[in-house]
């Protein structure tokens, strides 16, 4: 929320001003994707007061990609 400014000008880079201008800010989410997590990373989730979520992913083989929530700080 406190680069809101950075975040829309990479938008408007990278897709265009008309995206960068629909970008909704009422209710904002973190989205972290790894192959795992520690209890350190789920406690630190837990003391930020911000929608957060925790994605686990695995892969099988080449084709296929699983995410799973880990965690989510609603």
């Amino acid at each position: 929320m406190d680069h809101q400014t950075d975040f829309k000008w990479l938008v408007m880079e990278k897709l265009g001003a008309d995206v960068a201008a629909a970008i909704d800010w009422s209710t904002p989410r973190l989205l972290c994707v790894a192959a795992d997590f520690t209890k350190y990373d789920r406690h630190a989730v837990q003391q930020i007061q911000r929608h957060i979520e925790l994605l686990r992913y695995r892969r099988f083989g080449e084709d296929l990609l699983l995410l799973e929530l880990a965690y989510a700080n609603n």
